[in-house]
């Protein structure tokens, strides 16, 4: 990969990952290894010469290596993006999104780490992140006419029982995660037929799980 190509997808990886998660900041070292961009240590220190105040508006040089660094993109570069890439099927074919992921495919990955902990620091950006992740989730429930209120509740009630332990643990068991989230959403959409409600949530654990297993 050369540069050109690393900053390019880098800068589009910030706008996505903003669209979807609402958040300002998104480490490099995450978005480095979430969206698979093979380049040199230094290029992070090279896209900071290169577009700061320009295509990203703050970058958070904190100390501990290029990786750790924070950016954010600016209006500048949303609209660059949005204008090489207008339509978001096109956006996710450059960052090579699978659109193919369902929640059975999901559930299967998880299922040979099932033993294993997720290890976070207390307020962590890891941590809030998974927080975060499970609470949209929660807001799509509730807010889905397509589920059974039953269905809905049970739902609901097991995906904050997953986020309290994330908020509240130091530790938490990958298997935990599997069986009171992923398995427990793949249930109540068995249940309906809403594409949007499923997109949307698929969306969000795909953006959950390279977190929960980088923190093994």
């Amino acid at each position: 990969m050369q540069y050109i190509e690393f900053a390019e997808k880098f800068l589009a990886a910030i706008y996505y990952e903003t669209e979807q998660k609402g958040g300002n900041y998104f480490n490099a070292g995450r978005i480095i290894q979430d969206y698979n961009l093979e380049g040199k240590d230094h290029w992070i220190s090279r896209l900071a010469d290169d577009w700061e105040h320009f295509y990203f508006s703050e970058i958070s040089k904190v100390l501990g290596g290029y990786e750790q660094w924070s950016f954010r993109i600016s209006g500048q570069g949303a609209r660059y993006i949005e204008e090489q890439y207008p339509e978001e099927d096109k956006l996710k074919k450059f960052l090579g999104i699978n659109e193919a992921e369902d929640i059975s495919s999901i559930s299967a990955k998880l299922a040979p780490a099932a033993d294993r902990y997720v290890n976070l620091e207390h307020n962590s950006a890891s941590k809030q992140e998974i927080v975060d992740g499970i609470q949209k989730i929660e807001k799509e429930i509730q807010s889905s006419n397509a589920l059974e209120e039953d269905e809905k509740s049970e739902t609901i009630l097991s995906l904050t029982l997953a986020r309290r332990l994330f908020e509240k643990s130091k530790q938490v068991l990958v298997g935990a995660f599997r069986y009171l989230v992923v398995e427990r959403i793949k249930k109540a959409l068995e249940r309906t037929i809403e594409d949007a409600l499923r997109a949307s949530i698929i969306a969000i654990l795909i953006a959950i799980i390279p977190i929960i297993m980088v923190a093994l």
